[in-house]
């Protein structure tokens, strides 16, 4: 029942305050800054977060453009402001999660570009900490969705910078290794949204940034999810890269299948899945390495309860394998002795039998 509360008084804020024609009641601003104001000082924020919600949600669909929706976009505008100035951190996390839902729901269309203007240069005066990372991330990445080209090539670009550490930043923000996660979250965000900025904004910085130290050595393990990632979703591909690039990101793979060598386990499994993703852009130099990974995985000994994700590791390195030029490999596998391992201890692993036979065809 209790749960059925804020849903009931969301319809109820929801239906007062609209108005004739898809607009909002002249009397909006007054009836929802209270809420704001109880919000952001209550002990239990959740159940304002989410009548809020539902209220801000429902008026964006009912208004037929950004024009009708302004005074309510006015009043969270300002209260981020307000909250920003009083330099509470929970206050500046509730207001954040508030003017997320304006800037992601119909894709911000319900912002006019003027308030859009507004909140990107408030990003200026957020801390990139880990207090405001569960709420900055989300309003950022919806707030680079909704708008377009010169906010990103502007002020966009400059909080990217920022974030990865090519500008300085100002002092409240975190450490550099907190902000370096925070810039892969972000940049992992708006690849997999689709957003129209990647290539021209995004990416050179990225390109820059991720074959540094601070990175590569800090950060391997979510460098190579980051980068598996944008090779997913085509965010990446050969002829973004250079000779110098590759290199750099075939040397940290090639140290981290080193420090993973025999190791079990799901989290051990899924960095090689990332790491192998990106084999295309690799040389030769990687194949040595898969082939005395599989040698030593088909015929060694995995725990009880590693078997599965050692199966999959398996089964990534053989297609891994299959995809590279057959001259790199063709002479120096033993396929006979392979596939006899296969059956003999992988035969429960359709992912393994199913890789093998990719491979034989390959020969």
């Amino acid at each position: 029942m209790q749960g059925e509360l804020p849903r009931s008084r969301a319809w109820l804020s929801t239906y007062t305050l609209q108005s004739v024609s898809q607009t909002l009641h002249t009397a909006a601003p007054s009836i929802i800054s209270p809420l704001l104001n109880y919000h952001l000082s209550t002990e239990d924020p959740e159940p304002t977060f989410n009548v809020i919600r539902r209220t801000l949600t429902a008026l964006i669909h009912h208004v037929k453009n950004a024009d009708g929706f302004s005074s309510l976009g006015n009043l969270v505008l300002q209260q981020l402001k307000t909250a920003i100035q009083t330099d509470d951190e929970e206050k500046i996390r509730r207001m954040l999660n508030i003017a997320t839902i304006p800037c992601s729901v119909r894709q911000g269309s319900r912002l006019t570009d003027a308030q859009k203007t507004m909140l990107f240069a408030e990003l200026d005066s957020l801390k990139i900490a880990p207090s405001t990372h569960p709420a900055i991330l989300p309003f950022s990445a919806s707030l680079f969705i909704s708008t377009e080209m010169p906010l990103w090539l502007s002020q966009g670009m400059k909080f990217l910078q920022r974030a990865w550490g090519l500008i300085q930043r100002p002092a409240q923000d975190a450490e550099d290794e907190f902000c370096i996660k925070f810039a892969l979250n972000l940049n992992g965000a708006l690849a997999e949204l689709g957003w129209g900025g990647w290539k021209l904004v995004a990416l050179p910085s990225v390109l820059k940034m991720s074959v540094r130290p601070n990175v590569t050595d800090k950060h391997p393990t979510s460098l190579f999810a980051f980068l598996a990632s944008l090779r997913h979703n085509k965010k990446i591909s050969q002829g973004d890269t250079d000779l110098v690039w590759r290199t750099r990101i075939e040397q940290c793979a090639l140290a981290r299948l080193e420090v993973l060598k025999g190791q079990t386990g799901t989290e051990a499994a899924a960095e090689i899945n990332d790491i192998l993703v990106l084999s295309s852009f690799f040389s030769d130099s990687v194949t040595p390495v898969l082939i005395d990974s599989l040698d030593q995985n088909l015929q060694g000994d995995v725990p009880a309860d590693s078997r599965a994700s050692s199966s999959w590791m398996i089964a990534m390195s053989l297609e891994a394998l299959s995809r590279r030029d057959k001259a790199e490999w063709s002479g120096k596998v033993d396929q006979r002795k392979w596939a006899k391992h296969a059956l003999e201890r992988w035969s429960w692993s359709a992912e393994v039998l199913e890789a093998i036979v990719s491979l034989s065809r390959e020969a």
